[in-house]
């Protein structure tokens, strides 16, 4: 969760007055702080969602970084995604931005059989590590190496705001992706009015496979 602190439990907190870092510790089973990490530099720095990897280390995804220093490096422009993995111990083992000189955000990442992750969220870039934009919000999928190298990045969406929340794996080697959109065009065939729920099914590359929103005139 953020933290503001630089002191008492909170180790390495590079957080300047009004932005905060995203703090990570682990603690036994009776309670007993085993170790602390905050995760971030002098601006604000959110996670989103922790997993634990294959290997005994987690991966923590941020939906968004504000920073470009401290444990932070090479954010594209205003707020980037982010993905710090962490070993066993909770150190840093890598750290990677994902995103362009607009706003870039995570919600979800998943681990693949072959360690691999794929990484969910949405973006308003068209530029750095972002391929397209169909305008305003696009979904943003990506597949990211064990070591944070990315192998290659999606966008889904129309010309509206468009995000995913999601990801599941399916079990024949595609995933399914859930989300809202706003859009009536582009990659989005049905929208009922306003946002409406959102369903799309892609392959191990990211091939937009089928798509489906859900809803009715106002907001789902």
């Amino acid at each position: 969760g953020p933290t503001t602190s630089a002191d008492g439990d909170v180790v390495g907190s590079l957080a300047s007055p009004g932005g905060q870092d995203h703090w990570v510790l682990k603690i036994s089973s009776s309670g007993a702080l085993e170790w602390s990490q905050a995760l971030g530099g002098t601006q604000s720095d959110v996670g989103t969602k922790l997993i634990q990897l294959s290997d005994g280390g987690f991966l923590q995804c941020f939906g968004a970084t504000e920073s470009n220093d401290g444990d932070v490096t090479n954010n594209h422009g205003g707020q980037d995604a982010w993905l710090v993995k962490l070993s066993a111990a909770g150190s840093i083992e890598w750290a990677r931005t994902i995103g362009g000189s607009a706003g870039d955000f995570g919600n979800d990442v998943l681990e693949l059989d072959n360690g691999d992750l794929l990484f969910a969220g949405s973006t308003r870039s068209n530029d750095g590590d972002i391929p397209s934009n169909q305008g305003e919000l696009d979904a943003l999928l990506a597949r990211i190496s064990s070591t944070g190298v990315v192998q290659w990045v999606r966008t889904y969406g129309g010309s509206l705001d468009d995000g995913l929340v999601i990801i599941k794996p399916k079990g024949n080697g595609n995933f399914l992706l859930s989300g809202s959109t706003a859009s009536t065009d582009g990659d989005v065939t049905n929208n009922n009015g306003a946002a409406d729920a959102w369903m799309l099914e892609v392959d191990g590359s990211g091939s937009l496979l089928w798509q489906r929103a859900y809803g009715a005139s106002a907001y789902e």
